[in-house]
């Protein structure tokens, strides 16, 4: 018997990078965004023209905001699975993935313990999505937006010796697509 799928999306091609070329990370800065706002509703993400205007009048309407000076990592989401076998001799099918990111800033003053403590899950606040912007391929970004929210955990490391004192936001979400690779919008180039 043959196995039974139950996606009947085309299969995508497939293509070979050119001459070598490779999105390097090392992310350095990100824009966080709410929820209702324009950088969530994004139908194209193709048109940098309209995502650098959403974030202009997001960032205008206290929508979204740029960190920038930080070290953002993100690791390869864990899967979710069915939790009860549903095709015997298979394995559960995926329904989701589990993210977590993180930033590192020692930007440490009394402004961002200000926006820190408001950007905090414990505030109350679900953000809608972020931007990451790559330091090492500085004309591109990945673009995350996750299915029902994200949710910024930040804590304030007092270190033990001369290392400097930092924040630490840990955002956790769950998307089923993949971050999307986009141009980086332009308040990240100029």
């Amino acid at each position: 018997m043959p196995c039974v799928t139950y996606s009947c999306a085309p299969i995508e091609e497939h293509e070979v990078v050119i001459c070598g070329e490779v999105v390097a990370g090392g992310q350095s800065a990100g824009i966080l965004f709410t929820c209702d706002s324009l950088l969530a509703a994004l139908p194209d993400l193709t048109d940098d023209a309209a995502i650098n205007a959403a974030f202009a009048t997001d960032v205008a309407n206290g929508k979204a905001v740029k960190v920038v000076e930080v070290n953002w990592t993100a690791d390869a989401g864990s899967p979710v699975q069915f939790g009860t076998q549903t095709i015997a001799a298979r394995p559960n099918g995926k329904i989701t993935n589990d993210y977590t990111a993180s930033i590192i800033d020692s930007n440490v003053n009394y402004q961002n313990d200000n926006f820190w403590e408001v950007a905090d899950a414990a505030s109350g606040r679900v953000w809608g999505g972020y931007i990451v912007h790559h330091a090492q391929t500085p004309t591109k970004a990945h673009y995350i937006l996750p299915d029902n929210g994200l949710y910024v955990n930040v804590g304030k490391p007092m270190t033990g010796d001369t290392d400097p004192i930092h924040y630490v936001a840990n955002l956790v979400y769950k998307m089923k697509p993949l971050a999307r690779i986009i141009n980086a919008p332009t308040t990240f180039t100029v």
